[in-house]
């Protein structure tokens, strides 16, 4: 009995993982050599970003600037004036009517949004390429302060900018100018 292949199947009678392995052949060509080096550097630059912003992130939660962190909803166990005195216990809590700084905010939406990039990436095979953005949505470093009242570590703030820029020089197509979500944020 011969070994049955792709070739002399009919696609009724192929194994599920050929005609998968065949749509990911279809879906998305094999990387030239220098396109595979490129997207290696490009992966590797997001996660070096990531591993920054995260840095910064734990010294701002250790700061106590990330905010207050979320209340759980009370319990059904709890009731009547027990209840009422944990809400005003809760309003008049400091912890509760604090926001996190905006360079917390500027940490996460680029680790939110790199992250998302990296995740399209990763699974790229399962799509298709033009359902995959040319490159990660932030562009540009977290604005840096303008005065020295600033939660920034002036390291980690000029690593950032570092990177971000070698990150601009492996998206040669990238134009400039911002991006989509910072000019609606």
């Amino acid at each position: 009995m011969p070994v049955p292949t792709p070739q002399n199947l009919s696609s009724s009678q192929a194994p599920s993982h050929v005609m998968q392995q065949t749509q990911k052949q279809i879906l998305q060509p094999p990387l030239s050599p220098a396109s595979a080096h490129r997207e290696t550097q490009r992966v590797t630059t997001l996660l070096e970003i990531n591993r920054a912003l995260l840095q910064e992130v734990v010294l701002l939660q250790n700061a106590g600037k990330a905010g207050a962190p979320p209340q759980p909803p009370p319990s059904p166990a709890t009731t009547g004036q027990n209840a009422d005195v944990k809400d005003v216990a809760n309003q008049a809590s400091p912890q509760a009517a604090k926001t996190p700084c905006r360079e917390y905010i500027e940490c996460m939406r680029r680790l939110q949004a790199n992250l998302a990039f990296l995740v399209l990436i990763a699974d790229r095979s399962h799509k298709l390429p033009s359902a995959i953005p040319p490159m990660p949505v932030i562009m540009e470093a977290p604005p840096a302060p303008s005065t020295g009242n600033s939660n920034w570590s002036a390291e980690g703030i000029q690593t950032l900018e570092r990177m971000y820029k070698h990150l601009k020089e492996l998206y040669p197509e990238w134009k400039g100018g911002g991006s989509a979500v910072e000019k609606a944020g």
